[in-house]
């Protein structure tokens, strides 16, 4: 028996109103297209129906019959940017439905917890910084469309969802993903073409529940036992945020997705980074097999933000633990390996001590837009202008000191013109007793010959042996940049199994 909960109390109603042609959600008035692409439009009709589709951007005209089940879809073309357009549907020479105010443009999904999902206008006692003159402003964004998916646990694979296609009113910004709607806002301007957020994310979930048990079970084979206890309607079972929030969206053609999501998943750092593989694969080959060019979907996601997880309600079994986040960021370090077309914005900077949910959105928000403006759009006007931070490349021990690299597209920053070395934080040394102490850093500077490489001593480790830089939960005050600002990433050198 099918079996749904609503775990909100909104819901929209259907935009759509036929005696026989059906359309999902996501077929409605406002929708956004994405460019330059083979699009689907699909739905219902009686069995055995047949379905003719008018785009009016080209005048082209598809058609299909229902099956067996009424169910229809055509793959049609769109070229540049534009609109707003129509498609009209029939049924035969009986029944007729019209999809006005159609733009074509770029297309995102966002979608992970409750970080991806902190609304612009905050959680309460949370706020998202800037957020009153970002929705007051809302109405001015005319190339931006929102589809917020409201969170629905299923048991079953499901083929709809329950959201709608609106524009950024104050009211709608304002409860629309700050990440989902701040990255939108800024694509839209810097590419002057309608942008389409779909957002579908829930707070508090594990990435298993993102996933189908077919894709976990090559890293995690006994996953069953995660389940035990759970209710068969839980937000954090196995595939259940895939059954009823992502697989609907299947058919619909983006650019790529936008992930925020780790925290729920912070004690399972040994197998976080294949177990997102293989969500961005399950959903890329989900995606190409419904007619759309998955493959080509980019993957974007954020670094955990800095947390104090040693207060006793995020204990992993109640044990402290001062690098529970770090080694995360080490797991997320190695999925960007590993996952095609993907990258990461950096947010070591941005945590807060005391909020899992860190208020400074907008600015992770610009380093989403820079990575898609690096990545899927190629726009960059300067070859070797920065979109994310400095990484860690390599360290070479010479007595008592290290020399770090880091691989950078611009030099290290901060950097005095006087040539006097500005102290760098965050950095730590240990020796061969594995006791790191906080060290002293400046980048190696040559007058104007500008490096990528920090030299760290310290009085207390006269002979290191291995280096670590912002390998904290909360690593406090950095400075450690790139040219325009970018923060750098945490790092060790050592692989020292000294987890509490």
């Amino acid at each position: 028996m099918k079996k749904c909960i609503l775990i909100t109390f909104l819901v929209l109603s259907s935009v759509l109103a036929s005696a026989e042609i059906k359309l999902p959600k996501l077929v409605s008035d406002g929708m956004v297209l994405q460019r330059n692409a083979k699009v689907n439009i699909w739905g219902q009709a009686a069995a055995g129906k047949p379905v003719t589709v008018v785009t009016s951007w080209d005048g082209a005209k598809y058609r299909t019959s229902a099956d067996s089940d009424g169910n229809w879809c055509v793959s049609a073309v769109t070229g540049e940017a534009g609109g707003p357009y129509s498609i009209t549907i029939k049924d035969g020479d009986r029944d007729k439905v019209t999809v006005s105010d159609v733009m074509v443009g770029e297309v995102w999904i966002c979608s992970g917890q409750s970080n991806m999902g902190m609304p612009l206008m905050g959680y309460p006692a949370q706020p998202v910084e800037g957020a009153l003159e970002e929705y007051v402003k809302a109405p001015s964004h005319h190339n931006l469309r929102l589809f917020k998916v409201i969170p629905t646990l299923c048991e079953d694979y499901q083929e709809d969802v329950n959201a709608g296609w609106s524009r950024p009113t104050m009211a709608e910004a304002a409860n629309f993903s700050a990440l989902g709607f701040l990255f939108g806002a800024g694509l839209a301007d810097n590419l002057d073409v309608t942008v389409g957020m779909i957002e579908s994310d829930a707070g508090g979930t594990r990435i298993e529940a993102w996933m189908s048990e077919e894709a976990i079970l090559p890293v995690i084979p006994d996953n069953a036992k995660s389940d035990e206890g759970r209710a068969a309607i839980d937000p954090n079972r196995t595939a259940i945020l895939w059954k009823s929030m992502i697989y609907p969206l299947r058919k619909y053609a983006a650019k790529g997705f936008l992930w925020y999501q780790g925290e729920s998943n912070k004690g399972q750092y040994k197998v976080y980074a294949q177990l997102q593989a293989s969500l961005v694969k399950l959903w890329r080959d989900t995606w190409t097999e419904n007619g759309t060019d998955g493959q080509s979907m980019f993957f974007f996601f954020s670094q955990l933000a800095p947390f104090d997880h040693n207060n006793p309600y995020d204990r992993i079994n109640g044990k402290k633990n001062d690098i529970l986040i770090p080694l995360m960021w080490e797991a997320q370090r190695r999925a960007l390996d590993i996952i095609p077309l993907s990258d990461m914005a950096f947010c070591v900077d941005l945590g807060h001590s005391s909020f899992i949910h860190p208020p400074r959105k907008k600015e992770l928000a610009e380093r989403f837009l820079l990575l898609a403006m690096k990545h899927a759009y190629d726009v960059f006007a300067i070859p070797s202008m920065d979109w994310r931070g400095p990484i860690f490349k390599g360290v070479s021990f010479d007595g008592c000191e290290a020399i770090v690299e880091f691989d950078s597209p611009s030099v290290l920053c901060p950097i005095d013109p006087l040539n006097t070395p500005v102290p760098i934080l965050g950095f730590e040394l240990a020796g061969a007793d594995r006791v790191f102490h906080r060290a002293d850093a400046v980048i190696v500077q040559r007058d104007y010959n500008f490096s990528k490489k920090v030299r760290v001593t310290c009085a207390d480790v006269p002979e290191p042996v291995a280096v670590r830089y912002a390998f904290d939960n909360v690593p406090g005050e950095l400075n450690l940049t790139n040219t325009i600002g970018l923060p750098a990433y945490p790092f060790r050198s050592d692989d020292w199994d000294d987890v509490q």
